[in-house]
């Protein structure tokens, strides 16, 4: 059930008329926002939420607002509100969060999850900077999960999300002292919010119409310290005006009553004043509401009313545009509840009365418990309890309801006791069955739920399942069995029945008898029936498929589980789900299917993941050890049951736990580990020999067989094995029948005992005969297959156990190739993708090989040109610096806000490691030590090289490796005046090059060479008279006068039209020179 979200609290709110703006405050928070937090800590009445309504409204990033409350105490409300706060700024963000959300019944426990969930939702749909406003964050009083979220989520969100907090009381998140220490904080306080004597005398010049002198600005400053509520709710003569010593009262809103009293409320007409001390009680309200509520009033209508209160500004807030929905504010709310109170002392009790009555038949439970809560009845709290515990347990709420009982005052529990047990029931379904069960027992030693056979039956099913999960087999059976017993004469039991015949069949389901376990659960489907509950059906159906499945039914058992699974699709419960995905992949493994049963495994962990159910995951990782037992791979099967352990001992799951320890014994028996085998088997002996059930018994003495037989001590094997078919025989279980039985015959053949081993044959032969497949026998079979061929050698004829070591004989030889596909060898570790970067003659940047296609890359110019101006700039360059090349004409808030977004989307482009943020210098630089290869980098570094080399072969290497990288010109997509000196400066760089190549050819007689280097430059700069003598030069040197000739023509030609000169004489007399040789 999604949680309901209030549309209100997460619309930035109107930025009324009479705000002041202040100047002072907001280019500072500007500011704060380059860090992830900005924490706004103050008392109340200081403007923390009028300060970040303007900025929300002035602010150049979308703004995310969330008005919070007392009943967003709650984590899955909180998030809700939290998820559509963001949502509604960016519609396409959301839903895989809100999914998530919905399929999670404790979310923030781990947050880990729904943090990676929801910064992944983020950058997937949301590619420029945000502000999320968080008001009021203070009413959350120190929930500790919802401040772990906040830590995480604020450390793990990506560059372009700010957090933006206001809170009354101090700020203790996790981690904060740590974020603080990296620089990501950063926070406003009361003296920075208290107004300044300039800011006073400017308000009341621009709201109030009237001048203040200096000195009266400062005192009222120094006797309200500056608090904005205190000075604005003040009589406006000076006589008003707080004495220094009564500063603190001022602070704490003493005397504002009067104000309130006077000026306001006293004021108005009768029945509007009524109206206001009735409504004082709602946190919003509008006309259909109030009439709800209150129903009709005389003298004055709801909606005239709410236009008074509008139109005289009464101190009311408007919470939608339209204005349907408006709230108090809170210090007028305080003042007209004390009012209310002193004037009309029973109404506040009937009006909250009501208003529980309203909610409960809306099912808004939380806003009903909270009305109770307020009225301080606690018979109400547990009323409210009581009828929501239905559809907040179905709806995965459970975690809510604890918290309620929780607080619950004892008297609630008097007046409706079975809340006792609720109580206890709560702390089983949360993790905590030792708890629960002390709980429901003290529950039950009430009288009056002793004395009441209902209140009792349900106590004893819930204790049932108490001591089913703790491993209490017996004593769970009989709790349902009394409770069957209790109602059998009470009408209207239905449901009550049908619960306690379903805990029967778990019951004798998990003690190995299966026929009373179908039984009972057929019995429970009935009742369930009658009374239509269709998720509780559906249930039953998947009990039942998991004995069949225990029974070697596979076929029965797919269908059924199969069959059920389109209905908890729809009803969204990803516990079920898992728990039927993971029935499957063991019936898939038992039945030799291990791909799909690998791809049952993948499907169900995602369930599993997003229901946050501990008990499934262990499940599914057991199932997963299982699935690598089968195929003969042990020590990763050690590794999932381990796993699977540490996650069972946290729920707890007394037969999850043995059924993992016998497993483990298992592989290392399988890998000849027999001393530590045993030893897991020895510790565990008590357990199984005391308080278990009898299939696990049965598993235990068949291990012990196995270990035992494995060392030759064959009497102790052979008392095991019996032990285990006798067990297994009455527990309709032939496949573990038939290895107990195969034990039997390996210890009859090892010791010479041929009429025993006939004996044994035959009845495992017949068992083998009744079962489905053999499949689910052979990972023990294969293991055991020397003592099987033995038997074969000197007992030929045995037609069913020559055909089982066929069986045998195929497993093995499918197995190389089933490991290979399910568990492929890890792929190693790719380094970090590198970029590749080319400036010269065209822009072509390259991730990881491939050429970048991210949209904020192809469709935004600036991104890509404010990477070229960080790589021009090696030291980095400062938000002004970057403003002035791009957005010379914007303001500094417009500015903030592109530059912001133009990092972020470069860093999503290129990846977050590639552009660095230097706290110390406010700057920001291109990540010169990631991995990159960048062309005009390559260039000067050989530049650079060169001219540092004395030798002049050296220098010239490192100059022909320079040139090779340049291609003219650079980065011709650059169309910003910045990059035009850059341009010219390299080429410049790359001429000298070339012409210093040229010289150092000709005086090497390598004239083509030189030739060639004075024609590239040429065709670059025609007038570069300098590489015109070179290579008229290099002509001569290869007695080329035709080409001498036509070069020089050029040159004249090229001079006289670029230049309107003539060439040099130099030029002209090397000419003649030349041409005469």
């Amino acid at each position: 059930m999604s949680i309901a979200v209030t549309r209100t609290k997460i619309r930035v709110p109107r930025r009324r008329a009479d705000l002041l703006s202040r100047s002072r405050l907001n280019s500072a928070l500007v500011d704060l926002l380059d860090y992830p937090f900005t924490l706004i800590s103050a008392p109340a009445g200081y403007g923390k939420t009028c300060l970040m309504i303007d900025l929300a409204h002035m602010a150049s990033y979308p703004a995310c607002w969330y008005s919070i409350d007392p009943l967003d105490q709650d984590p899955k409300r909180f998030l809700a509100h939290f998820i559509h706060a963001i949502k509604m700024e960016f519609p396409d963000f959301g839903k895989p969060s809100l999914d998530l959300l919905d399929n999670l019944t404790d979310p923030l426990n781990p947050p880990d999850q729904l943090i990676t969930t929801l910064i992944n939702d983020i950058y997937n749909t949301i590619s420029e900077n945000f502000v999320i406003f968080l008001d009021d964050y203070h009413l959350l009083e120190d929930q500790p999960h919802i401040d772990r979220f906040i830590s995480r989520f604020g450390q793990q969100m990506d560059e372009n999300a700010h957090l933006v907090m206001a809170s009354r009381k101090l700020f203790n998140f996790p981690d904060l002292p740590l974020l603080i220490g990296r620089k990501l904080v950063k926070g406003v306080d009361q003296e920075d919010l208290a107004f300044q004597s300039q800011e006073l005398r400017e308000f009341f010049q621009e709201k109030l119409q009237r001048s203040l002198s200096e000195k009266d600005s400062e005192e009222m400053i120094a006797n309200t310290a500056g608090w904005i509520t205190g000075l604005l709710l003040k009589k406006e003569n000076r006589n008003s005006l707080v004495p220094e010593q009564n500063k603190a009262a001022s602070v704490t809103g003493a005397n504002l009553d009067d104000y309130f009293a006077e000026q306001v409320f006293e004021i108005q007409p009768a029945p509007v004043r009524t109206q206001m001390l009735k409504t004082s009680l709602f946190d919003e309200f509008n006309t259909s509401f109030c009439n709800q509520v209150l129903g009709e009033v005389e003298n004055i209508s709801w909606p005239d009313f709410l236009e008074v209160l509008t139109d005289h500004n009464l101190f009311v807030e408007q919470v939608e545009e339209n204005g349907v929905w408006v709230r108090y504010h809170h210090l007028f709310r305080d003042f007209l509840n004390h009012e209310l109170d002193k004037r009309h002392p029973g109404e506040k009790q009937r009006i909250l009365s009501r208003l529980i009555k309203v909610h409960i038949g809306s099912q808004a439970w939380e806003q009903a418990f909270d009305a109770a809560r307020r009225l301080d009845d606690a018979h109400k709290m547990a009323e409210v309890i009581d009828l929501a515990f239905s559809p907040l347990f179905h709806a995965g709420r459970i975690k809510l309801l604890a918290n309620w009982l929780e607080i619950l005052p004892e008297e609630g529990y008097l007046a409706f006791p079975i809340l006792y047990s609720l109580k206890g029931f709560s702390s089983t379904e949360l993790g905590n069955p030792f708890l629960g069960l002390s709980e429901i027992n003290k529950a039950i030693s009430n009288e009056r739920i002793y004395s009441n056979p209902k209140f009792l039956s349900k106590s004893l099913v819930w204790r049932s399942t108490a001591n089913r999960i703790l491993g209490n087999y017996d004593k769970g059976i009989s709790d349902s069995l009394e409770a069957i017993k209790t109602i059998a004469n009470e009408k209207d039991s239905h449901n009550i029945k049908a619960e306690a015949y379903r805990e029967l069949g778990l019951g004798y389901g998990r003690i190995g008898n299966n026929s009373e376990a179908l039984k009972y659960l057929h019995k429970s489907y009935n009742e369930y029936s009658i009374c239509k509950k269709t998720n509780n059906l559906a249930q039953v159906q998947v009990d039942i498929g998991h004995i069949l499945l225990n029974m070697g039914k596979f076929h029965k058992a797919e269908g059924v589980f199969v069959d059920t699974i389109p209905h908890w699709d729809q009803q969204g419960n990803n516990t079920q789900i898992a728990m039927i995905m993971n029935n499957l992949a063991s019936l898939s493994t038992l039945a030799g299917d291990f791909l799909e049963a690998a791809d049952w495994l993948n499907r169900g962990e995602r369930h599993a993941k997003l229901s946050s159910s501990r008990r499934m995951r262990a499940y599914i990782t057991a199932s997963r050890g299982d699935l690598a037992q089968s195929l003969k791979l042990f020590n990763r099967s050690l590794g999932y049951y381990d796993k699977a352990k540490e996650l069972s001992e946290k729920i707890p799951d007394s037969f999850l736990l043995v059924y993992l320890q016998i497993a483990k014994s298992t592989c290392l028996r399988c890998q000849n580990e027999f001393t530590p085998s045993l030893d897991i088997l020895e510790n565990l002996e008590e357990t199984v020999c005391q308080g278990a059930s009898k299939f696990e018994l049965g598993l235990w003495h068949l291990e012990w067989g196995f270990t035992h037989l494995a060392q030759n001590s064959l009497v102790t094997a052979l008392e095991a094995f019996q032990a285990a078919r006798e067990i297994f025989a009455g527990e309709s279980r032939p496949h573990e029948q038939s290895k107990a039985l195969l034990g039997l015959c390996l210890v009859a053949d090892a010791q010479g005992k041929n009429r025993h081993l006939k004996d044994y044959l035959d009845e495992l032969l017949t068992t083998l005969s009744e079962v489905e497949t053999l499949q689910p026998l052979l990972p023990e079979f294969s293991q055991q297959r020397e003592g099987i061929k033995r038997i074969l050698s000197h007992l030929p004829g045995l037609d069913k156990l020559e055909s089982c070591w066929d069986e045998i004989s195929r497993y093995r030889q499918g197995l190389p190739e089933f490991q290979k596909r399910i568990y492929p060898k890890a792929a190693a570790v790719s380094e970090i993708p590198g970029l590749e970067i080319q400036a010269f003659g065209e822009i072509r940047v390259r991730r990881a090989g491939k050429r970048i296609t991210a949209s904020e890359w192809i469709h935004q110019k600036t991104v890509r040109e404010l990477l070229f101006f960080l790589l021009s700039h090696p030291r980095g360059v400062t938000k002004d610096q970057v403003g002035l090349a791009f957005w010379p004409d914007s303001s500094p808030s417009q500015l903030s806000c592109q530059f912001k977004n133009a990092i972020y989307r470069l860093r999503r482009a290129l990846g977050v490691e590639s552009i660095l943020y230097h706290q110390e210098t406010r700057s920001y630089s291109f990540n010169w030590s990631g991995r990159y290869t960048y062309d005009v980098d390559e260039f000067t570094n050989a530049r650079k090289l060169a001219d540092s080399l004395p030798g002049e072969e050296d220098r010239t290497e490192h100059l022909r490796r320079a040139v090779a990288f340049y291609k003219h010109p650079f980065a011709p997509q650059l169309e910003g005046v910045w990059a035009e000196p850059i341009r010219r400066k390299l080429y410049l760089a790359y001429e000298q090059a070339q012409l210093e190549l040229a010289a150092f050819d000709l005086r090497a007689a390598n004239y083509p060479g030189c030739r060639d280097a004075c024609l590239a430059v040429l065709e670059i700069e025609p007038c570069q008279e300098k590489a015109y003598q070179l290579c008229m030069e290099a002509y001569s040197g290869m007695n080329d006068l035709t080409e001498l000739r036509r070069l020089f023509i050029s040159c004249e030609e090229n001079f006289n039209k670029n230049l309107g000169i003539r060439p040099s004489n130099i030029t002209i007399n090397l000419y003649k020179e030349l041409s005469l040789k």
